[in-house]
């Protein structure tokens, strides 16, 4: 099984911008902000 991509998801109306002091390219640790269920690249 592979990594789930952004055409595997079911809904195709997420936000894909990042919004300030949230950076989608830090992954492994959380940051500071929540996750937010509406943004695309949190959701994968």
């Amino acid at each position: 099984m592979g990594l789930i991509t952004k055409n595997d998801l079911i809904y195709k109306d997420y936000s894909w911008t990042a919004i300030s002091g949230d950076n989608p390219k830090v992954t492994g640790e959380p940051d500071s902000t929540l996750f937010n269920r509406h943004e695309g690249y949190e959701v994968l």
